[in-house]
């Protein structure tokens, strides 16, 4: 309506900052936890931790510090 404030932006506003934002992403490969040996149950990269509640908790930091430190895969 004629007047009116838009609740959300038009197309061609958001376009630049999706694509600068996708950009982005595929620049840098975060680490998923999954892709580091666990350090509390010995399993190997792309294996699930042995527990019913997920990866455990030091695996996960360990992949945040290797995305930090963008080292190679372990």
């Amino acid at each position: 309506m004629p007047g009116e404030m838009r609740r959300v932006p038009h197309d061609e506003r958001l376009k630049p900052i999706i694509d600068e934002r996708r950009e982005q992403q595929r620049s840098r490969r975060p680490w998923r936890v999954y892709e580091v040996t666990c350090p509390d149950c010995g399993q190997e990269p792309e294996q699930r931790c042995i527990t019913l509640g997920g990866p455990h908790y030091s695996r996960v930091e360990l992949a945040k510090e290797y995305t930090r430190l963008k080292k190679a895969h372990s």
